[in-house]
């Protein structure tokens, strides 16, 4: 029994967590006012939707807190990653930071790092799905930190 408890305390560590309705309705909202925003209005911009199977994906995704060496599950996907959030409940809350202030639609480039905008308002994306891990802080292997993982997929 004790070995049972040992292996679920580790697995449950190690496996990544999924977002509550509440945090992918969250995510949804975050997505969708960033797209209803963009400027010049888009004409073509699909309508984006959560999706359990790119919730999975992003589960899979980051499980051993790097991205996989085996890329064949993702294909027609891509994903964004948020890197050392300090506290997991702060995670909604950062994706919802991202803006398109350093984005300029004229010669589409940014003046700075606009790379998380730039893929959230892509025009054909139609599913969104996020997961979170707990990692080892990259400067200090004692503490972890949180990485926000979205999976995205046009329709």
């Amino acid at each position: 029994m004790l070995k049972l408890l040992s292996l679920l305390i580790l697995t449950w560590h190690v496996l990544a967590e999924v977002p509550t309705d509440e945090e992918r309705k969250a995510i949804l909202e975050c997505h969708t006012s960033l797209r209803e925003h963009v400027n010049p209005p888009a004409s073509n911009m699909m309508l984006m939707n959560y999706s359990i199977e790119m919730e999975n994906l992003a589960v899979t995704y980051f499980a051993d807190c790097r991205p996989p060496r085996n890329r064949e599950p993702f294909q027609g996907t891509f994903e964004l990653l948020f890197h050392d959030l300090p506290e997991k409940s702060q995670y909604v809350q950062e994706l919802c930071k991202v803006n398109g202030n350093d984005y300029d639609y004229e010669k589409d480039d940014c003046s700075r790092s606009c790379r998380e905008y730039y893929h959230m308002v892509r025009a054909t994306l139609t599913q969104v799905g996020c997961a979170l891990k707990a990692c080892p802080n990259r400067n200090d292997a004692s503490n972890s930190t949180y990485t926000l993982v979205c999976i995205y997929k046009p329709g």
